[in-house]
């Protein structure tokens, strides 16, 4: 289970209370309140607890995480079985990621028509714009080229028809 707390430790902190709580497979960590760009920081504390009850295990994890790190304001507490912890544990913590070359290439077009692509309201949103260019996650790439309704050859002018 995870319990956080409205306290921004010190790495000494987090390093000392991991080590009260290794026998829990304890765990200490700082991240922003809400997630990308808050300035304000908060402290998960995950341990394992061989309780059946949720609510049992609820207990004795707020009672060691307290322990370890102090009475602070908790905000959010998280129980899941072994099983699902296990699962999230090795899944990837990134999506695939892909840059415009790479779009081009699942799409089978060139770079500069992703670009094009891009004005298109159907097209997906980048995740990321950094200075090298944009980079999308690659199963909205995917869900795009399942529905994209592609047009082959130059596109017709207005005044053509």
């Amino acid at each position: 289970m995870t319990i956080t707390h409205e306290i921004d430790m010190s790495a000494a902190a987090m390093d000392a209370a991991e080590d009260q709580l290794a026998a829990f497979d304890g765990s200490v960590g700082r991240r922003p309140r809400v997630l990308y760009g808050d300035e304000a920081f908060v402290t998960d504390v995950t341990v394992f607890v061989a309780e059946s009850d949720p609510a049992t295990a609820l207990q004795h994890g707020v009672d060691l995480a307290r322990s370890a790190v102090g009475d602070h304001r908790i905000i959010a507490t998280e129980v899941v079985d072994e099983e699902l912890y296990v699962q999230r544990a090795a899944a990837p913590t990134l999506p695939s990621l892909l840059s415009a070359p790479e779009v081009g290439d699942l799409l089978n077009v060139s770079r500069q028509r992703v670009h094009q692509l891009r004005a298109s309201p159907q097209f997906p949103a980048p995740l990321y714009e950094l200075r090298t260019g944009a980079v999308w996650a690659a199963s909205a790439i995917e869900a795009f080229a399942r529905t994209w309704n592609r047009k082959s050859g130059p596109r017709r002018s207005a005044s053509s028809t």
